[in-house]
């Protein structure tokens, strides 16, 4: 297996060389708005009142829909890279042209298993009596600060909890977005059946080739995510040459 895992990461690096810059600013540029959008939910609906935390729940369901054509946009210009193809910077505009009610209802799952594994932290911070700390530290009780603290470990666990649950479930349709770029004939459904079946007997695999990256992403961490500009691009592509894989091209 680590044999296969080094070929795939070869050939990413094999592809990457002369497109490296525009497959680093296409792989940064998309999760960065996906963070702008979080910014923008969060200062439009900023209360804790049920009302604003509902806003702010079917505001993020829409944007990640949104979202999501912009990521298979990516997916398609990483293909032709990957390819050897002619490639442009519209690639990330494409579905928005053509055909974006696919994108739009194979993405539904996804965002659906996402809102809900996300539900259980939602309810703990609207129903949990979170201690609020006084602008003078000084003045805050011992008791008042371990209350605090443990409402930041339970909300962290349960944010933790859910988040794996989340890359579980959504699992089997890791390679949805590929194969809208290449079976263009396909509705948004068929295609997320289609990854569930090219996934079959491969979930193993998978996971050894992210799990692969966290020596990388931990040495993001450590440089104050300096490297990510180079860390990013590089695991794109190598889950690229996983679905080349799994199609039968190499």
């Amino acid at each position: 297996m680590e044999g296969t895992i080094s070929k795939w990461k070869g050939m990413a690096r094999n592809s990457l060389r002369g497109r490296f810059g525009a497959a680093m600013l296409v792989t940064i540029a998309v999760p960065l708005m996906n963070m702008l959008a979080g910014v923008i939910g969060a200062s439009l609906f900023p209360g804790r009142d049920l009302l604003s935390i509902v806003l702010g729940q079917v505001f993020s369901f829409a944007i990640t829909l949104v979202m999501s054509i912009f990521s298979v946009g990516m997916c398609r210009m990483l293909l032709k890279m990957a390819r050897r193809e002619e490639y442009s910077y519209g690639d990330l505009l494409y579905y928005f042209r053509n055909q974006p009610d696919r994108v739009i209802w194979a993405s539904l799952l996804m965002a659906f298993i996402a809102w809900v594994t996300s539900l259980p932290s939602l309810i703990y911070d609207y129903a949990a009596v979170a201690p609020e700390l006084p602008a003078d530290l000084t003045a805050v009780s011992l008791e008042t600060a371990e209350a605090f603290l443990q409402y930041q470990l339970n909300y962290l666990v349960i944010n933790m909890v859910g988040l794996v649950l989340n890359v579980v479930l959504t699992l089997p349709f890791a390679q949805t977005y590929y194969i809208l770029v290449d079976e263009s004939e396909i509705s948004g459904m068929e295609a997320v059946r289609e990854s569930f079946r090219m996934m079959k007997g491969h979930f193993g695999k998978y996971i050894l080739l992210q799990l692969s990256f966290v020596p990388w992403m931990l040495l993001v961490a450590v440089t104050y995510f300096l490297i990510m500009l180079w860390v990013v691009p590089y695991l794109e592509m190598t889950n690229v040459m996983f679905y080349r894989e799994l199609r039968g091209e190499i």
